[in-house]
């Protein structure tokens, strides 16, 4: 699976309350070296669903000013990658997305 991995983008999840739709999500992005849930409070198991999956999970604390959770993260989380890709976690990508994105970005 090591030429199929995908290293150049860090996918990031930002999360409130996303027990339900965490698993599917995540499970979809094993491709990806880099995987980051921003959760901004959550009170149900999402915490716990994302550290079962290996990905980094950082809590987010809005104070109702700009910025929230996306432009947080971009502008205070050390990206080690060139590209970063943002999905809901509801959203599932599937082989033929990961194929494509690596074809156009390389794998570092």
């Amino acid at each position: 699976m090591g030429s199929n991995r995908i290293e150049s983008v860090t996918v990031v999840v930002p999360v409130k309350n996303e027990e339900a739709n965490l698993p599917i999500c995540l499970s979809a992005l094993k491709r990806f070296e880099n995987v980051v849930v921003v959760d901004s409070g959550s009170t149900d198991e999402t915490e716990a669903i994302a550290d079962s999956f290996g990905a980094k999970f950082i809590n987010f604390e809005w104070d109702g000013e700009f910025p929230k959770k996306r432009n947080w993260v971009l502008r205070n989380f050390q990206f080690t990658t060139q590209w970063v890709l943002f999905l809901d976690a509801d959203e599932v990508v599937d082989d033929e997305f990961c194929d494509e994105l690596k074809s156009k970005v390389g794998s570092t």
